[in-house]
């Protein structure tokens, strides 16, 4: 691969995604901007072609505070890449190790920025497919960036909607996603399993291989949250568990409502929270005059 492509040298290797190869680069025409520009995998092959095209596609209709900003692409079919805003502090899997236990208050404030993305991508009729903490990025202005849509399908059928199957990560597919049908509550599932992750410091279902993993995310209850977090307060568990519900219709109605639910019950519940200007105490929160 040449070191420059179009208005952008490329200067190392970001990661290895679903899809395609990142890379960041430097604008050769501004010197000061540095972006992440996303390859395919095999631009040879049609079938590789035909989904990084649809990635493009989505991403570069999407506009959002908290969606990675697309600057720039080329669908050319000899080598076809897209233009993605960079974030220089990598993604919440780098920033909490896999075992760590996050706070509630910050794991609140990052299921608003991640929902507020994903209902913004389900009013335009398309799911996110494979939500989790390698996919969601560390702006440098420490907002959180809804990342990566390899995996994403719209529901416009007369577009370009192309169901993904179990294509996903094992340890957040939702349980309809799992018997090869997707829709917009898959994507509430997931990051109902990566706030479960977050809190207590692993998913609910990592047991044995991914058949088996696979097989407990559709059958198995969800290890309930009090044994591995016992401070977690009830209200707070309740919420996770609906948006963990086996049947997609049984979840919130839609993602924000969890998000909106999942704050509402941490404010309710957790003693010195912020509200505003104001600290919440065991009293006030119950309602007590």
């Amino acid at each position: 691969m040449d070191k420059q492509i179009g208005d952008y040298r490329l200067i190392r290797p970001l990661s290895g995604m679903y899809g395609g190869y990142v890379y960041l680069a430097q604008n050769i025409r501004i010197a000061t901007q540095y972006v992440a520009i996303k390859f395919s995998f095999d631009p040879s092959s049609n079938g590789q072609n035909q989904r990084f095209m649809q990635e493009i596609k989505i991403a570069a209709g999407l506009v959002h505070p908290n969606i990675v900003r697309v600057f720039d692409f080329d669908i050319s079919p000899d080598l076809p890449f897209l233009v993605m805003e960079y974030a220089p502090y990598g993604s919440l899997y780098e920033r909490h190790e896999r075992g760590s236990q996050v706070p509630l208050s910050t794991v609140v404030q990052y299921v608003k920025q991640i929902a507020s993305a994903l209902q913004y991508v389900h009013d335009k009729n398309i799911i996110h497919s494979d939500i989790k903490p390698n996919n969601i990025l560390i702006a440098s202005s420490g907002k959180l960036l809804l990342s990566d849509f390899s995996l994403a399908t719209t529901l416009d059928l007369d577009d370009f909607g192309i169901m993904n199957g179990t294509a996903g990560t094992p340890r957040y597919i939702a349980p309809e996603k799992v018997r090869g049908h997707s829709e917009k509550a898959s994507d509430q599932y997931s990051l109902a399993i990566m706030t479960y992750e977050l809190l207590c410091g692993s998913c609910p279902f990592t047991e044995g291989d991914t058949a088996s993993i696979l097989s407990q995310h559709c059958y198995r209850p969800v290890p309930p949250l009090q044994e591995k977090l016992p401070t977690i307060p009830p209200a707070v568990e309740e919420t996770i568990i609906k948006a963990l519900a086996k049947d997609p219709k049984e979840r919130f109605e839609s993602v924000q409502s969890f998000a909106d639910a999942l704050e509402h019950a941490s404010l309710l519940s957790g003693v010195g929270q912020q509200f505003g200007n104001y600290q919440l105490t065991k009293q006030l929160a119950k309602g007590s005059n």
